[in-house]
């Protein structure tokens, strides 16, 4: 009986509440809006006709005395700490190529991929609005990413002798086979 006599009681008070919120209020009818004219501005901009999707062009000629669309897989590496097994046994991934008449560096470590714009001397790689996937990395898959991408963040000297790419830089080195 307490049970119930509460839920009425409850029930009643939120209802009266409730009831209290529209109190005072007149509802009162909207103007219709008026059509444009032809000299206002349209609120939506005219895209035009869809377009229908483009396949990028994707050239492979030799970029910096580099060949483009060739994978290369990492075999070893080191920094100041020594020896880096992982970059052998977790190896990264690095191929280049021209897409639309801009030179792209593609980089894949042990977690994510990181594509972005790559300039080539013939002798340093620059790797300029690298834009990288966003899969959540685990240890140590996360520090060995991290380590990458510390790596490329600067001009990375290079030298290429037709089958072994080596990158040597202050942060690191890293060796790779195509």
């Amino acid at each position: 009986m307490r049970r119930t006599t509460a839920a009425l009681t409850s029930g009643a008070a939120a209802a009266m509440l409730l009831a209290g919120c529209g109190a005072g209020y007149v509802a009162r009818p909207t103007a219709e809006p008026s059509p444009p004219s032809s000299s206002a501005p349209s609120a939506l901009p005219n895209l035009g006709e869809p377009s229908t999707p483009r396949t990028p062009s994707i050239t492979c000629d030799p970029v910096g005395g580099l060949p483009a669309c060739v994978d290369f897989v990492s075999v070893s590496g080191s920094d100041a700490s020594g020896p880096l097994a992982w970059v052998g046994t977790d190896p990264l991934a690095f191929r280049l190529e021209e897409v639309d008449g801009q030179v792209h560096a593609r980089l894949k470590t042990p977690c994510n991929v990181g594509d972005g714009l790559a300039s080539l001397d013939g002798s340093a790689l620059t790797v300029t609005r690298l834009a990288v996937s966003a899969k959540g990395c685990s240890e140590p898959a996360a520090a060995y990413e991290h380590w990458t991408w510390n790596l490329i963040g600067a001009p990375v000297p290079y030298t290429y002798d037709g089958a072994t790419l080596t990158w040597t830089s202050a942060r690191g080195t890293v060796v790779f086979r195509s």
